[in-house]
């Protein structure tokens, strides 16, 4: 039976979590601005569409709030743990690679390649 205890620990790990993962995809954004040598320019310009790719990464974020809480009511308190922070690389790892698909689709996978040649 999930309590409102449950709720609070859930909410607790997932938004102290939450910092290293936008901190993961700023990161992701940056290099990408250094690496295909778009000009500071273009890169403001493209500042909403950014800025909407931020909202819709937190909103998926979000969606491990109903895992978290079906972990929290199937798995023992040291299990519990374990799949947590499993869940969240393995969701942190999937929109770094969302984030990398985009910046290559905005910017051309020709100008991102040629950054490292």
């Amino acid at each position: 039976m999930l309590t409102r205890a449950n709720i609070m620990e859930a909410i607790r790990f997932w938004e102290v979590a939450r910092l290293p993962y936008n901190l993961l995809l700023a990161l992701i954004v940056l290099i990408g601005a250094f690496a295909t040598g778009e000009r500071w320019e273009q890169w403001l310009a493209m500042a909403p569409t950014l800025l909407f790719l931020a909202v819709a990464a937190n909103l998926a974020y979000c969606a491990a709030y109903p895992i978290d809480l079906a972990i929290q009511l199937a798995a023992r308190s040291d299990a519990r743990r374990l799949l947590r922070f499993g869940l969240w690389g393995v969701g942190a790892i999937f929109a770094a690679l969302i984030a990398v698909a985009m910046l290559y689709g905005m910017f051309g996978f020709t100008a991102a390649a040629d950054a490292f040649d």
